[in-house]
């Protein structure tokens, strides 16, 4: 299964990081929504074994959001 990891840094909630942990399962594609726009996002994509360890990563990716889509890459093992 996968998770994804999206803090967003404080910018949305003035002093204090907000850090989603996100169980998508086994969808390959998954839309992060109602991000505010031209604020600074981090992106980690982990692939999860059965008894809850991380098998891989993508790592952490910064990105400010506009009004483009933002695809990340994929997670190899």
């Amino acid at each position: 299964r996968y998770e994804i990891v999206h803090d967003d840094q404080g910018v949305v909630a003035s002093g204090s990081d907000r850090v989603r942990v996100i169980d998508v399962g086994m969808n390959t594609s998954y839309t992060l929504s109602d991000l505010d726009k031209y604020s600074l996002h981090v992106i980690t994509v982990n692939a999860i074994t059965s008894d809850g360890g991380t098998l891989a990563s993508t790592g952490s990716s910064a990105y400010l959001t506009t009004d483009t889509f933002l695809y990340l890459p994929a997670v190899k093992r």
